[in-house]
């Protein structure tokens, strides 16, 4: 599967609204005493009801937009984020 470019329309709207949300949720891991602003991911702390990898980005981005105007979204830093999972997510094959 060929990666998305960075010159594509889509692609470029995609990356402007998250890195606006971003900044609309703060702009910083919200885990305690973390302060960083790099390697940022959404998180919902009550889950979600929706499966990311069947949308488009577009799509995508629009329910995180959602989620975090209804207060179901939070961000945290990538390590933490993988912490928080609390055994969710990267089930061993």
């Amino acid at each position: 599967m060929r990666k998305p470019s960075a010159e594509r329309p889509c692609h470029r709207t995609e990356q402007a609204r998250r890195r606006a949300l971003i900044a609309q949720l703060g702009g910083v891991c919200e885990d305690g005493f973390c302060f960083e602003t790099e390697r940022l991911e959404f998180d919902h702390p009550e889950g979600r009801d929706w499966e990311p990898r069947r949308l488009s980005r577009l799509q995508r981005i629009a329910r995180y937009e959602a989620d975090a105007a209804a207060g179901r979204l939070r961000l945290l830093c990538r390590s933490h984020n993988a912490i928080d999972g609390n055994g969710r997510r990267w089930f061993p094959r």
